[in-house]
């Protein structure tokens, strides 16, 4: 009988583990790019952001374990996006082109703000930030700056 309820115990531990093959990798690194894609970034300046953002995609393409996140941002700021393949990443990027409105920073650095809370598990974060500058409220820009340092 004492062997019946060891194998009984061994069979409801072993059913009870998650299957370690077919689980999802948890993220260990994101990378969000939070870019201007306004008027004033058109041309050399957003080709520039593109061929960087390719060269950090090539370096560690993105995958469940790496996702690359964006946020493009002019006046106001796009929604996060999280990519884990590549082909989605650099899709994403080459639709850059500078042809947004005035420049929000803040904007783009609060939705950075919200993206990076939903990954707080996260033991790495990135975020890296393509601009000229052409901002001129300075004050919302350290505010949205300093709730991301208390991330």
């Amino acid at each position: 009988m004492k062997n019946l309820a060891i194998a009984a115990c061994i069979l409801c531990c072993h059913l009870g583990r998650p299957n370690v093959a077919h689980a999802q990798p948890a993220a260990q690194l994101v990378r969000l790019a939070v870019v201007d894609n306004s008027g004033s970034m058109q041309g050399e300046r957003i080709s520039v952001v593109r061929e960087e953002l390719h060269k950090l995609l090539r370096q560690l393409p993105p995958s469940a374990e790496y996702p690359f996140a964006l946020i493009a941002f002019d006046s106001s700021a796009q929604k996060v996006r999280t990519f884990t393949t590549l082909k989605d990443a650099k899709q994403a990027i080459d639709q850059l082109d500078g042809s947004g409105g005035g420049t929000n920073i803040a904007a783009g650095l609060a939705e950075a703000y919200r993206a990076l809370t939903r990954h707080a598990t996260v033991p790495n974060t990135w975020v890296l930030l393509y601009t000229d500058g052409g901002d001129g409220d300075k004050d919302a820009i350290l505010r949205e700056e300093g709730r991301l340092d208390s991330l």
